[in-house]
């Protein structure tokens, strides 16, 4: 089970750095910008690290495995239909 969530992380995040110069390009991103989408992935999965692991403390581990996992891959799913930046929606 530990290998299998390490496979996602590693994955996840390679992905994502794999795919921020297109989202550069694609969205007239500038670099800073590019720099909070890599910060913001990472402080939300640490910040979810305790609660999952408080979860999995009181619930059946193997339950909230699987929850976390389908929950990862719906927002995955949903942030790839995403065509505009958040501060394009703010200006």
């Amino acid at each position: 089970m530990f290998c299998l969530t390490q496979f996602i992380d590693t994955l996840s995040m390679s992905a994502l750095l794999s795919v921020i110069p297109a989202l550069e390009a694609s969205m007239g991103m500038a670099e800073i910008q590019s720099t909070w989408v890599f910060s913001g992935f990472r402080l939300t999965f640490s910040s979810f690290l305790p609660i999952s692991g408080r979860l999995s403390d009181v619930y059946n581990p193997k339950t909230v495995f699987i929850g976390g996992v389908s929950t990862l891959g719906i927002l995955s799913l949903c942030a790839g239909f995403v065509y505009t930046t958040v501060l394009d929606d703010f200006i």
